[in-house]
Formats: structure tokens, sequence, C-alpha cells
């Protein structure tokens, strides 16, 4: 379903998933 409606998850979230990758892992 997650993969279906890729669209509303980027709405709930504005920060663009790609900065949260490129933080280095704890």
């Amino acid at each position: 379903q997650l993969q279906q409606q890729p669209q509303l998850q980027r709405q709930q979230r504005p920060q663009p998933q790609h900065q949260q990758q490129a933080l280095p892992p704890r």
C-alpha cells in the first residue's frame, strides 16, 4: 500500500527522505 501512494507520504513529510539517509548512522 505504501508504494501505491508514495505521493501521500511525501505530502505528510515536507522534508525529503534523502536528507535522512545522508545523516551519519548512530
